[in-house]
């Protein structure tokens, strides 16, 4: 039986685990801005308030897939019109979202096998950067109905969370592109004894002997056969 079975666990180096390091916090930065209520801080005037500054009223956090009721975050009521650009942020938020944990688990994969390479990395790092592009689509809820209908709607603390979700794909892409894959050592299948025999003089000269032996019974038969 052999010995236990061993394999590099940074098989990519130090490059490779700030690749999915990073990648976990933009991951985890997406999901947040994605599902929290203060993406957008909306004032709505209330009537006592109607001819002072736009300030006073109704403040509400609104997210992409959330509302801010009661001080909690819930779901869009029926209620609530889905224009076009909240849907168009809605599709490109749960897309990253999605392929966000595919692409988390496709960069760890050559930590526990030697799949891929160099250009298994690289193109890894496409679809990164291409999360960092897709994702400040989000942004096109600024154009929504929900924004534009009130009084006041500004970028809350959610929404700066979310260009840091953008920033670090980016970053992560270009980790990405700078792995490298380390050169894989490959050993023979064959067995090789650890310790040889080694030939002793006493093995030579009983060889010796025996060849001797049969020779002379050879000649003996030769010579005894009409």
């Amino acid at each position: 039986m052999g010995g236990p079975f061993k394999f590099n666990i940074c098989t990519y180096g130090p490059l490779h685990i700030l690749t999915v390091l990073s990648s976990i916090a933009a991951t985890a930065l997406t999901y947040y801005a994605t599902f929290d209520c203060h993406f957008l801080e909306t004032t709505t005037p209330l009537e006592a308030f109607a001819n002072l500054d736009a300030e006073f009223g109704f403040r509400r956090g609104v997210g992409v897939w959330t509302l801010e009721v009661d001080g909690k975050c819930q779901g869009w009521s029926s209620d609530e019109e889905l224009d076009i650009p909240t849907v168009v942020a809605r599709v490109f938020t749960m897309v990253v979202c999605i392929f966000s944990l595919m692409l988390l688990i496709m960069l760890m994969v050559p930590c526990c096998s030697m799949v891929g390479g160099t250009a298994y990395m690289q193109k890894l790092g496409q679809f990164l950067l291409i999360m960092g592009v897709l994702y400040p689509l989000s942004f096109t809820i600024l154009k929504a109905d929900i924004c534009t209908g009130v009084s006041v709607c500004k970028l809350d603390y959610t929404g700066y969370v979310s260009l840091g979700a953008s920033a670090t794909w980016v970053l992560a892409s270009c980790l990405a592109f700078l792995v490298r894959a380390k050169p894989v050592e490959r050993k023979s299948g064959r067995r090789k004894l650890r310790n040889p025999p080694l030939p002793t003089v006493e093995g030579s000269l009983q060889g010796t002997t025996d060849e001797r032996t049969k020779f002379h019974e050879q000649e003996e038969n030769r010579a005894t056969d009409p």
